[in-house]
């Protein structure tokens, strides 16, 4: 592919009714910048040319210089939005959560 090609990929099904302000803490531990940040759309960078979009009720869409790239930055944001929500729920019940490795939360009870 020529170096100026961008590949957009618009995943409908992902994160269509999540959290704004988790969606927001996903993609700060991510290092993206965010530009655009309301309670129903949420436009962040990354790099030189990649962008994410997230709108409530239409899910998120990233464009990149690959389908490779946008694959990876979907698989990331998605688990680290998982992360945050999991995080929130269980203190909100009064669960105490450490993080034990990457992708594995401890939760404990108190």
């Amino acid at each position: 592919m020529p170096c100026d090609t961008i590949t957009t990929q618009t995943l409908s099904t992902k994160l269509t009714k999540a959290m704004p302000d988790l969606i927001k803490k996903a993609l700060e531990s991510l290092d993206w910048q965010i530009s655009t940040n309301t309670k129903t759309l949420i436009k962040a960078s990354r790099g030189y040319r990649t962008t994410l979009t997230w709108e409530y009720g239409k899910g998120m869409t990233v464009q990149s210089s690959s389908q490779n790239d946008n694959q990876y930055h979907i698989k990331n944001v998605t688990q680290a939005y998982s992360k945050e929500a999991v995080s929130w729920a269980a203190q909100r019940a009064g669960w105490k959560v450490s993080q034990t490795e990457q992708n594995k939360l401890q939760l404990r009870k108190g």
